[in-house]
């Protein structure tokens, strides 16, 4: 099996996810330009997390600026 990330919605896939897929179907999508191949772990779309992270520091400096 192969992990790949989502770089376009294929397959009821999103954006950013990371599937492992057999390696002719992960070969596929890579070559088609709707993957590219990852060391990360099936169903864990690491965009998502550093997004969120982001937010809830800008969310906090916000938080700060107001008891000012």
């Amino acid at each position: 099996m192969t992990n790949i990330k989502i770089l376009s919605e294929v397959g009821g896939r999103k954006v950013g996810d990371i599937v492992d897929l057999a390696p002719d179907a992960a070969t596929y999508l890579v070559e088609a330009g709707y993957a590219e191949q990852v060391a990360g772990k099936a169903g864990q779309p690491k965009r998502a997390a550093r997004t969120a992270s982001t937010t809830s520091t800008a969310e906090q400096d916000e938080e700060s600026s107001d008891e000012s």
